[in-house]
Order: C-alpha cells, then structure tokens, then sequence
C-alpha cells in the first residue's frame, strides 16, 4: 500500500471524528438536541472508517485477517 493512502486513511477518520465532536460539544453546550445528535452520529461514522480503513490496509499487506 503506497504511503499517502495509508496517512489518508488515518488522517480522514480523525478529520471527522474531530468535526463530530465539536458538533457533539456545542450541541450540548447549546441544549439543541438535534446537533448533539448528529454529532454523535458523524463520530460513530468515524469509527467505523478507521475500522474498515484498518481492515483494508490489512487486506492490501497481507491478505488475510490476523488470527487469534
């Protein structure tokens, strides 16, 4: 895996999971539910890009999933 697509992959998932928490923060901050639900959700979506990032790289370096 070329090295630009592997900082990407861990640059684009803190990128938004930052965006999300200061969503999630002024939302609280502010008492409008609505925001501090999204934010909530755009974190949740981060994790879930730096899971399939990760399994992706482990893909491309190896092939096969690390046994237990």
């Amino acid at each position: 895996m070329k090295r630009w697509t592997r900082s990407l992959l861990l640059l684009l998932p803190a990128a938004v999971a930052f965006i999300g928490l200061v969503l999630f923060i002024y939302g609280d901050m502010t008492g409008k539910h609505w925001i501090r639900a999204g934010g909530a959700a755009i974190g949740g979506a981060a994790v879930l890009m730096a899971v399939a990032g990760w399994l992706w790289s482990l893909r491309a370096d190896g092939g096969s999933t690390p046994s237990r």
